[in-house]
């Protein structure tokens, strides 16, 4: 498994000075918001999980925010594809990974998936706090379990500075 360090600026939306953080679901889906990378970034503000599949795309790669809940703001959606939004050999992966959980749940898909001349990567961001969920566990047991190796997978740990 790839490990890699990140810092991101911190963006402060004008429109969430002193809102409570459960009424701010619709503008930072309760994502540290970070400044974006470039000039294609999304207005007002950015996350982690974006950022890292912008960079993977200036590579060259296939890469998306794979949000698990689907509920992300609209202008985050350009960056995003819910993982039964594969096609191809990726979409297959995804769902014999999901059979061989046996558990039938749908969740612990990393958040980001990237593919590039047949090589699929997963990178799992983690901000401060963060911790790994029981579900990504069992996900990542069932992937390796079906033969993914540790060279797929990486884990990108970020911090969020003003």
């Amino acid at each position: 498994m790839w490990s890699l360090r990140l810092r991101f600026a911190g963006f402060h939306h004008p429109d969430l000075v002193g809102v409570a953080r459960r009424e701010r679901w619709a503008t930072d889906y309760g994502k540290p918001l970070v400044r974006p990378i470039g000039p294609d970034g999304p207005t007002g503000g950015s996350c982690a999980e974006i950022e890292v599949a912008r960079h993977l795309r200036r590579a060259g790669w296939d890469a998306w925010w794979s949000d698990g809940y689907g509920q992300a703001p609209v202008r985050w959606r350009p960056w995003i594809r819910r993982a039964h939004g594969w096609q191809g050999q990726v979409g297959s992966l995804l769902r014999e990974i999901r059979r061989a959980r046996g558990d039938g749940a749908s969740g612990g898909v990393p958040d980001v998936v990237a593919t590039r001349d047949g090589r699929v990567v997963f990178v799992e961001c983690k901000g401060p706090g963060d911790r790994t969920s029981p579900s990504q566990l069992r996900w990542l047991a069932a992937a390796i379990a079906l033969g993914l190796t540790s060279d797929g997978f990486v884990l990108a740990e970020f911090d969020v500075v003003d």
